[in-house]
């Protein structure tokens, strides 16, 4: 503090002056436009992104890596290195579960090493066709919400070794959206997955509304947790559209982040971000991409969360020195 600015003080206390404090706080000497550039880790690309709050420091573990693109083949040889891992999540928009079911099958067996869980949006299973669909894949147990209507429905299919435990008082469906949770118990964390799918054009606060309540929720279980599922909201949008940069907010209200900042859906004129996974696990990176397999016209995403064994005990800090 200034001998002046404190000589100005008309009472006994210390008068701070904001200049003099603002000089002694680190990196107040760039402009917003620096220190953007600072946080910016994502690459000049050609395709639209969406700038994450991370870097790429392989040194500091507990930020993810940025999503990339990966054929079948990529991706198998990618999945192969990752064997340490806690959890390997999939999420896949299919647009009726019934007809491309033949088609995840054949995808994952392909797959030396298969997903813990798939995450499956518009499943279109409902009171018309449930029962007479056949939904079962080999080596997983099925969980699923079906839809009001002809559209929509989630589901999720969990590893047979896996011990999950159905949430009911998370799962929803209405006109709008569905959604529905598990437990993984085998995990000590014991962590949360949860799968959603919100209808285009519904009614946008109805869905933030229940959204919030979960995360309410969760935020009361001290667990980690995984939200997986075609959103419709394209977040690529986000400096254009006031909901969008709304809903952004209200995610990094309660800490979590997304995974995906590439396009995942394509048609001939347009590329948006519809489909994302968000999770309020900031310990350890979290490997994260989108997979270029034509199930529909939404590519799949997935993200790895790897053991923590794998990860040194210790990290390097870095601070910088005030003279």
């Amino acid at each position: 503090m200034s001998v002046y600015c404190n000589s100005l003080a008309s009472s006994p206390k210390p008068y701070y002056c904001h200049n003099c404090v603002t000089d002694q706080i680190p990196f107040s000497n760039l402009t917003n436009k620096k220190i953007q550039k600072l946080f910016n880790h994502v690459g000049n690309e050609k395709q639209n992104t969406l700038t994450l709050p991370f870097n790429n420091n392989k040194d500091t573990p507990t930020e993810p890596d940025i999503c990339k693109h990966y054929d079948q083949s990529s991706f198998t040889k990618f999945i192969e290195n990752k064997r340490e891992r806690e959890l390997f999540l999939l999420h896949c928009n299919v647009r009726s579960l019934q007809k491309k079911l033949p088609n995840l099958q054949q995808y994952l067996s392909e797959l030396k090493s298969t997903p813990d869980i798939v995450a499956i949006t518009e499943t279109r299973l409902n009171h018309t066709n449930n029962q007479v669909s056949n939904h079962n894949l080999k080596g997983y147990d099925f969980y699923h919400r079906d839809s009001h209507t002809l559209a929509g429905g989630v589901g999720l299919y969990v590893k047979n070794s896996l011990t999950a435990n159905y949430r009911d008082d998370m799962t929803n469906s209405t006109d709008d959206f569905e959604t529905i949770w598990v437990e993984i118990s085998n995990n000590k964390d014991k962590p949360m997955v949860g799968v959603v799918y919100r209808h285009p054009n519904s009614n946008f606060l109805a869905f933030q509304d229940e959204l919030f309540s979960s995360l309410h929720k969760l935020s009361c279980c001290n667990c980690p947790y995984y939200i997986l599922g075609d959103f419709n909201i394209d977040l690529l949008k986000i400096n254009s559209n006031s909901s969008v940069a709304d809903f952004k907010n209200f995610t990094n209200c309660y800490g979590i982040h997304c995974l995906i900042n590439k396009p995942t859906r394509y048609t001939d004129h347009s590329s948006t971000l519809l489909d994302n996974l968000y999770t309020n696990e900031s310990r350890i990176t979290i490997h994260s991409g989108i997979c270029i397999w034509d199930v529909s016209d939404h590519y799949p995403i997935f993200c790895i969360v790897p053991s923590t064994k794998s990860y040194r005990k210790c990290k390097k800090l870095y601070a910088r020195e005030l003279s």
